[in-house]
């Protein structure tokens, strides 16, 4: 009988603090695109009971992409003059605050400067992370990490529209962008405590 040789797992070398560290970057991405998802299906309906147009939904993200182009050389230059934990830190901070706009948002106007404060900290905070965790996984294993990372970021997004329909019916809109907003905070909090800690956040 002929048996096929098994090739053995390679064993992941990445430092033990470094691994845990990623799995708590992994749990602050979660709640970030748990967070953006609300924008992409529940603030559509939050807007038109608020008396705006439909079409005014859709020109705030026509300005998140604009933004987006336009601010890649001060993001470029951004990126060269300060540390991880800084881009991470003041990123994902604005991020969250802008949710925290939302709870008093009642124009369009609200909206407006709510997206571009979600955009700059979206540019700043959101594309150093997978490089983040990129350079602290062991160099065969970063494919592995980098999965993890995008599975987080999947299940967020597809997490995001029941959390909001569910907080909505049950409680409230304000109560679900205060919530989203403690979560991203909280878990950012963690990161950069942990990262700290253990002298990662030059990377």
């Amino acid at each position: 009988v002929r048996t096929e040789k098994v090739a053995p797992q390679k064993r992941d070398v990445t430092p033990k603090n470094h691994r845990q560290l990623i799995w708590m970057i992994c749990l602050m991405i979660f709640t970030i695109y748990l967070s953006y998802a609300l924008w992409e299906s529940i603030l559509s309906v939050h807007m038109t009971n608020l008396g705006i147009p439909f079409r005014r939904y859709s020109e705030v993200w026509t300005i998140n992409g604009l933004l987006i182009i336009v601010s890649q050389p001060i993001v470029a230059l951004f990126n060269e003059r300060f540390k991880i934990g800084t881009q991470i830190g003041l990123g994902i901070t604005l991020f969250a605050l802008s949710f925290l706009g939302l709870v008093f948002a009642r124009q369009y106007v609200d909206f407006i400067i709510i997206m571009v404060v979600l955009t700059i900290g979206e540019v700043i905070g959101l594309p150093i992370a997978p490089a983040w965790v990129d350079d602290m996984a062991a160099d065969d294993q970063r494919g592995k990490y980098q999965g993890r990372y995008n599975m987080a970021l999947s299940l967020g997004r597809a997490v995001g529209p029941l959390f909001g329909g569910m907080m909505v019916a049950q409680f409230s809109y304000s109560l679900l962008f205060i919530t989203v907003t403690i979560l991203m905070l909280g878990s950012l909090a963690l990161v950069l405590w942990r990262a700290r800690r253990e002298h990662l956040l030059n990377g």
